[in-house]
């Protein structure tokens, strides 16, 4: 299921869920992408190798379908993992085990589509599995978070992407405190966000956009009163 609480900036505690989405084509829904904009979640599922779309996201609740499914031998997708959205130019990012599927018209992509490009990030030529991405569409930078070698791999100019593409920087090192990252976001402030995994944790880092090589965390919440 995919659960909506209202009140997001001061619920707390065991509180009933706004919204219920469930169906048969959710299967094990784990990585979304929310277009506040126009109203509309994208939902990547590893188990059914597919992304869905529902419109009017905001108003939906129940036992329903997806509006649209992004899924078939053409997309090149078969598990993926994590979706990123952007929404001024109309490109939906997808990562597929060790590349990253782009497709075009996100707003309205539907069946059996194929993308526009396929990057393949790397990092000193080398591929890796994406255990995540984060897109800052304003700076038009790609963020790729690799959890076997504790790394975030960053690369400039991310709507002109394609093939196989080296980083521009990397966050790597014992000083970063990255340990097997997750997930990742950038916040307001520029700051780089991210969910460590093994032990878990949150580190935060200044200036994400300059980020390379050792550098430290500017803060990090783990412990057992987390």
């Amino acid at each position: 299921a995919i659960l909506r609480f209202d009140g997001a900036l001061t619920d707390t505690g065991n509180i009933t869920p706004a919204a219920t989405i469930t169906g048969s084509q959710l299967s094990a829904p784990q990585y979304i992408a929310l277009d506040t904009t126009n109203d509309r979640l994208y939902v990547a599922s590893q188990n059914a190798g597919a992304v869905l779309v529902f419109d009017r996201i905001s108003t939906r609740n129940g036992n329903i379908n997806a509006d649209r499914l992004i899924a078939g031998l053409s997309t090149g997708l078969s598990a993926p993992s994590d979706v990123a959205l952007d929404s001024n130019r109309d490109l939906l990012y997808v990562v597929d085990q060790t590349a990253i599927e782009v497709f075009s018209g996100a707003s309205t992509a539907n069946g059996d589509v194929s993308p526009v490009r396929e990057i393949i990030p790397q990092r000193l030529g080398t591929g890796f599995a994406i255990s995540a991405i984060f897109l800052d569409t304003t700076g038009d930078r790609l963020y790729a978070a690799d959890a076997l070698n504790s790394a975030v791999n960053i690369y400039d100019g991310a709507s002109g992407l394609t093939g196989a593409v080296d980083a521009d920087r990397s966050l790597i090192g014992a000083t970063t405190g990255l340990a097997q990252p997750q997930g990742l976001q950038v916040d307001g402030l520029g700051r780089l966000i991210v969910a460590n995994n093994n032990p878990p944790s949150i580190t935060v880092y200044t200036n994400a956009a300059t980020l390379n090589g050792d550098v430290g965390a500017s803060s990090t919440i783990s412990g057992s009163s987390t």
